[in-house]
Parts: structure tokens; sequence; C-alpha cells
């Protein structure tokens, strides 16, 4: 039962890996554009989509276009390799997708205007392209 779980762990590693190194080849890429949220969290808030509809699980009421131009900005984000090394202020987002078993931890670091993401199983540093470092937390 063992060799059949660390089998499974080694085939779903190398997917998630192969996925980020394709991105890490390119210009720029929209690593989310074609899955479907169903939660995302960051250490306040948390949203959960049950049926067509999302319900805040954690954190202080915000308003509904604050939440949906949040959870736009991460569907949509586009990002590019960056030789710059991950520093600054750290925030962590945790997406999960429709048709996949585990979350998707993604840092982070906002430094001098700028966002620099840390995707799993990437060995790249990536920057945000197309949003500002205040449309990656909810206003």
């Amino acid at each position: 039962m063992l060799i059949y779980i660390v089998l499974l762990l080694m085939f779903a590693f190398y997917f998630l890996g192969h996925e980020n190194r394709n991105i890490s080849g390119s210009e720029s890429a929209q690593p989310f554009l074609n899955t479907v949220v169903v939660d995302i969290a960051d250490p306040n808030y948390r949203f959960t989509r049950v049926g067509n509809q999302w319900q805040q699980q954690r954190g202080n009421p915000i308003a509904e276009q604050a939440f949906t131009a949040w959870l736009d900005t991460w569907q949509r984000i586009t990002i590019a390799p960056t030789n710059t090394m991950l520093q600054g202020e750290e925030y962590w987002v945790e997406l999960t997708f429709a048709n996949e078993p585990a979350p998707v931890m993604v840092g982070v670091f906002f430094y001098q205007n700028e966002a620099l993401l840390a995707l799993p199983g990437a060995d790249q540093v990536f920057r945000v392209v197309d949003a500002s470092p205040s449309q990656l937390k909810p206003q």
C-alpha cells in the first residue's frame, strides 16, 4: 500500500513540476486561466464556491465587487520569469481548483512596488506582469 502511495505522489509532483517548467520557458503565461477556482483563501479571508454562489467562510465582510475583482485578478494573472530573488513582504494565497485533489499555495513577495511569485514545483521566480501589488489582496 505504501508503495502505491509513493508512486501516486511521484506521479502528481512530476506533472505539477512539468507544467511549471513550461511556464518558466515562456515569456509570459496565465497559469490559472483555464482552471475553475472553487476556493480562494489568504491569511485573513476564505471564500468557497457553493453551486453558482460564493460564500465567505472567514474574515470581515467585504463588498462583492472587491471579492470579484480579487478573484478575477488571480484567475487571469499574467506572470513572466525573472532573475530577481524572492524578497520583501511575504503574502500567500491558497487556490483550490475543480477536479484537483489538493490546493495550490502561491507565495507572493511585495518588493519595490512589484509582486514576485513562487509557484509550487517551479525552480523559477516569476513577476506579475498585468496587476498591481494592491490587486493581489482583497480590498
